[in-house]
């Protein structure tokens, strides 16, 4: 995409130069090209998402199903907030257990309701 842009931003000059359009004309053409690829990065990004989103949707347990060992990173799912964050399952002192994000307060604290979770993948090898 990015050479694809440089070559038209270059037309776009020499089409200036040479008088067939206006330089008025290509700084507006230049705007709508990084308009445009500001839509084709979201786009990407938001379709990356959507499928990891698909295979999570397989991998999720529960929290009425089962729990994550005690202290164990793992993936969240809120059922009041759209993405996943890594937290941990805490045995509190009067024994009953609260899901943590990072060294911070507990998910409840914070307003968010975990309903479900997942192990985090393995770090890729070399």
């Amino acid at each position: 995409m990015a050479g694809y842009k440089d070559d038209l931003i270059k037309k776009l000059d020499k089409l200036s130069r040479f008088g067939v359009i206006s330089y008025h004309d290509g700084e507006l053409i230049r705007e709508a090209i990084e308009y445009i690829k500001e839509l084709y990065n979201e786009a990407v990004y938001k379709n990356a998402w959507e499928v990891m989103r698909k295979k999570w949707d397989k991998d999720w347990i529960e929290v009425d199903d089962a729990l994550p060992e005690p202290e164990e990173m793992v993936l969240l799912s809120f059922s009041n907030f759209p993405d996943p964050i890594t937290g941990h399952y805490r045995i509190e002192e009067d024994g009953g257990g609260v899901f943590h994000l990072g060294d911070e307060g507990s998910c409840l604290e914070a307003g968010l309701f975990v309903n479900a979770w997942m192990p985090l993948p393995k770090c890729m090898e070399d």
